[in-house]
């Protein structure tokens, strides 16, 4: 039994880590850094300068699975990839953030004892909250 539990444990690990990459490249096919960075700052008139500076203070900057451009281990670990999915293996999902739900009837809420309940909610770990 205990060879049987030590089995699934053992089976599991490479089945997270599959499906975090397949997820964290789905994403990025999707949406890139450039993509991400218009939508924040808005789509319309947005300067090349602010999109390099965004990218640069989120860590969007760097390459996003292989850094070719370092020296030995930095190679996998100076990308977006590895900065990302390592917090996501030890339990570091980012800021919490609290969604205040009005009482019924109440419209919207001006301070939080207008509240009727709290929800927290965990960041994905993609985007940064700031």
């Amino acid at each position: 039994m205990i060879s049987y539990i030590l089995r699934r444990i053992a089976y599991a690990f490479p089945i997270l880590v599959g499906v975090n990459i397949i997820t964290f490249i789905l994403f990025f096919v999707v949406n890139t850094p450039d993509d991400m960075a218009r939508m924040q700052l808005g789509m319309k008139r947005v300067s090349e300068t602010a999109i390099t500076k965004w990218k640069e203070e989120r860590g969007y900057d760097k390459p996003i699975l292989w850094n070719s451009s370092s020296e030995s281990l930095e190679k996998i670990t100076d990308t977006i990839f590895f900065q990302n999915s390592v917090k996501l293996f030890v339990f570091d999902f980012g800021k919490t953030l609290k969604l205040y739900v009005p009482k019924p009837g109440k419209g919207q809420i001006s301070s939080i004892k207008g509240a009727y309940n709290t929800i927290p909610v965990v960041n994905s770990g993609v985007f940064q909250i700031n």
